[in-house]
């Protein structure tokens, strides 16, 4: 039997991507530390709060997440649809 891959199970990539987080009717540039399939761990100024619903752009990806934790300026997100293969090789291209 096989497990469903979750944030934790999934395999980290790191990167240091610039992107835009909107949240709120707000924009906030950010930048992406890691990246998986489910999630991703994020550097940013944007005062957020874990449950929040928020969009990132990055190169030519529109993602949705949840924030699932935040400690200062960094925080993790849960992508509400996970990633493909093609979206993660676009990103570290």
């Amino acid at each position: 039997m096989t497990r469903p891959v979750t944030a934790r199970t999934a395999k980290r990539l790191k990167v240091f991507e610039p992107a835009v987080l909107h949240h709120a009717g707000t924009t906030a540039r950010i930048h992406l530390l890691d990246l998986s399939y489910t999630g991703a761990r994020l550097h940013g100024a944007a005062p957020l709060q874990p449950g929040a619903i928020v969009h990132i752009t990055c190169r030519t990806l529109l993602i949705t997440a949840r924030i699932a934790w935040v400690r200062g300026p960094k925080y993790g997100v849960t992508f509400l649809t996970p990633l493909r293969s093609s979206d993660i090789a676009a990103l570290i291209a």
